[in-house]
């Protein structure tokens, strides 16, 4: 969008001083006697109509509408994961754009903790969580118990978890 900005940018500009050049010459030539002569300009996007105005805040409204639809249900904690604690394997599939003219989708299988409808894992020495409802995601495994691979903070948080269980029993 930017690109375009500057380009219309850029012919506005071009376009004004052709106009004042030939404002110039048509002066001359009137002082002259001489026939005004018509010239073309190049490079001039008309602005765009009302319906074309009309049909892109449709499209712009759907697609928020779309946008704020996924985050509800990404968001939402379903019945079956109410109360749930447990280790899984999740296939995190995330659409990666190195440019804006290219987009590919990568598959990234993490390994942590489910609690509801997070998963907590650690990376880079930090914790960090991911949605599981995020479309894309599937839980390819679950684990009983504290697998061998927990993470020191993440069996703590699920020992934690389970504790609360048993208390309120």
């Amino acid at each position: 969008m930017k690109r375009q900005q500057r380009k219309a940018a850029r012919n506005a500009a071009q376009n004004a001083a052709a106009m004042r050049e030939w404002a110039a010459q048509e002066r001359a030539q009137a002082e002259q006697g001489v026939a005004i002569r018509f010239s073309v300009l190049v490079g001039v996007s008309p602005a765009p109509t009302e319906k074309v105005r009309q049909l892109r805040e449709k499209e712009r409204r759907a697609a928020e509408e779309r946008a704020r639809q996924q985050a509800q249900l990404r968001f939402s904690v379903k019945d079956a994961q109410a109360g749930v604690c447990r280790f899984v394997r999740l296939k995190n599939l995330q659409t990666v754009s190195p440019n804006r003219h290219t987009a590919y989708k990568r598959a990234e299988r993490l390994c942590g903790l489910q609690v509801e409808n997070k998963l907590y894992y650690i990376k880079g020495g930090a914790v960090k969580y991911v949605w599981i409802n995020k479309p894309g995601n599937k839980i390819e495994e679950v684990y009983d118990g504290i697998p061998k691979w927990a993470p020191a903070a993440l069996a703590a948080q699920y020992e934690a978890a389970h504790a609360a269980e048993v208390r309120d029993e």
